[in-house]
């Protein structure tokens, strides 16, 4: 069996945006530019920004380099990362609260979805088996 992979803490809508800008730019972002990326979609203050990334600073989920009052931030998770482990604690969840019931729902809106979600899902599913096997034998 595979390692499970770290936790990361849940996020907000606002601290998702943050997290999304910082992300899109591939580089590190003072609070300015974050609050200016974050544009008409989310009018808040350089105050508000600036506690949300402290907070994901807190939180694990940005870092944060230089000195006072020209701090750069950046991500400490690449997306891929952060919404696979989230992705995995969600599961998680899901199944030992619901069980069956949860795998079900899960390959139901994966067909919705897209039907290759299926394919791709059996091509795991054979995967981990495979794996499973060799380690086993």
């Amino acid at each position: 069996m595979e390692a499970k992979p770290a936790k990361v803490p849940g996020v907000g809508p606002l601290e998702r945006a943050v997290l999304d800008r910082l992300w899109d730019a591939d580089r590190p972002l003072s609070i300015r530019e974050v609050l200016e990326a974050l544009g008409p979609d989310h009018p808040v203050t350089f105050n508000t920004v600036m506690t949300v990334m402290n907070r994901l600073v807190e939180k694990g989920l940005l870092r944060r380099s230089g000195k006072r009052r020209r701090y750069l931030y950046q991500p400490a998770l690449s997306r891929r990362e952060y919404l696979g482990r989230s992705s995995y604690q969600q599961m998680e969840s899901l199944l030992a609260e619901m069980g069956p019931l949860a795998l079900a729902g899960f390959v139901d809106a994966a067909a919705d979805a897209d039907p290759a979600y299926l394919r791709r899902l059996a091509e795991l599913i054979r995967h981990r088996e495979a794996s499973s096997d060799s380690r086993e034998g």
